[in-house]
Parts: structure tokens; C-alpha cells; sequence
């Protein structure tokens, strides 16, 4: 029970920093900006949201993975700018995506996965990171046409981004489930 406390601490913790930084960009008049800062609180309680939907208690290890993905993603990349400051924070945030991936497909539909031929278990893992990289690039495009944001970097990078941000996904689907099946947690 104590790590569940610490878990809540650390929600409270995330949650400051957000209205920190909501607050040091209210001078901005960035609307967009601003709306996307405030968006950061509902993630923090994603996993809870889920374990109820699940009607399941989600593991303290995953909550704490998914916490350190948003404050590395959400919190310090667009929060605090670091996405701007060049291509590859956000890269190494796209493989760390398909690593929590794997880890949380694991969690979810490991035993029943488990019965399964590794060929199978492997398409079945890294198929639904690769669900969640498109499913993440099709939001960044959506946003990019409906706000005039750009999230996709297009400007600068054209096509590049995106499919670098999707096999980096990959890249890190596919070697979090090489360690899962090399030892033997799969």
C-alpha cells in the first residue's frame, strides 16, 4: 500500500509542475499552447481511468513506467519545449513508447498471449505498437490540419518525422519483446 501512496504523491507531484508551467505560459496568449498544457491533467490519471474501465488493478511497475513516458513526453517535451530544441529527444521518446508498449500488452493479454507460437506472440505484440505509433501520427496530423500546429514538424522535416517517430516505435517494440523472450517473460 505504500507504493500506491507514493504513486498518488508522485500524480500530485506531475500535476503541480503542470500548473507551473500553464502558469509561466499564460503571458504567451498561445490559446493552443495554453489548451495543450491544461490536457497534461487528464493523462496523468489515464491508468486509473483504465484499471476502472478494466474493472482490474493496473501494476504499480507499469503505472510508474507510464508516469516516467508522460513527463518525459508531455511534461518536459512539449511542456517545457525540449521537442524544439532538435530531432532527437523526440526520437528516444518514440522507442521508449514501443518499449511501454510491449510492457503494457504483456500486462493486459500476457497469459492469454502466452499459449500462443512465438512468431504469433511477436506479430501480436509489436502489431499493436505499431497500432498505437500510427494511431499517435494520425493524431498529430489531425491536430497539425484543424489548429494549424506543427506537431509533425513538416516544415522542417517533411515525411521524415513521422516514419522515423514509427520505427522508432518499432525499434523499441521489437527489443523490449527480444528481452521479454529471451528471459522467458512471454
Amino acid at each position: 500500500m505504500k507504493s500506491d501512496k507514493n504513486i498518488f504523491l508522485l500524480k500530485i507531484a506531475l500535476v503541480v509542475i503542470i500548473l507551473i508551467i500553464f502558469a509561466n505560459q499564460l503571458g504567451s496568449r498561445d490559446a493552443v499552447g495554453l489548451a495543450g498544457v491544461l490536457s497534461m491533467i487528464p493523462l496523468v490519471f489515464l491508468v486509473d481511468m483504465l484499471g476502472h474501465l478494466m474493472k482490474r488493478k493496473i501494476s504499480n511497475m507499469l503505472e510508474l513506467a507510464y508516469l516516467f513516458f508522460l513527463l518525459l513526453s508531455a511534461i518536459i517535451g512539449t511542456g517545457l519545449m525540449v521537442y524544439n530544441m532538435g530531432p532527437v529527444y523526440d526520437k528516444v521518446v518514440h522507442v521508449f513508447s514501443g518499449v511501454l508498449t510491449v510492457f503494457a500488452v504483456r500486462e493486459f493479454w500476457g497469459k492469454e498471449i502466452a499459449k500462443q507460437r512465438p512468431l504469433i506472440k511477436f506479430m501480436f505484440y509489436v502489431g499493436i505498437a505499431a497500432l498505437i505509433a500510427v494511431t499517435w501520427e494520425i493524431y498529430e496530423f489531425t491536430i497539425d490540419q484543424t489548429l494549424g500546429t506543427d506537431m509533425q514538424r513538416v516544415i522542417d522535416w517533411g515525411v521524415a518525422d513521422t516514419m522515423i517517430d514509427m520505427i522508432g516505435a518499432l525499434v523499441g517494440a521489437v527489443g523490449a519483446w527480444i528481452f521479454l523472450n529471451w528471459t522467458k517473460k512471454i
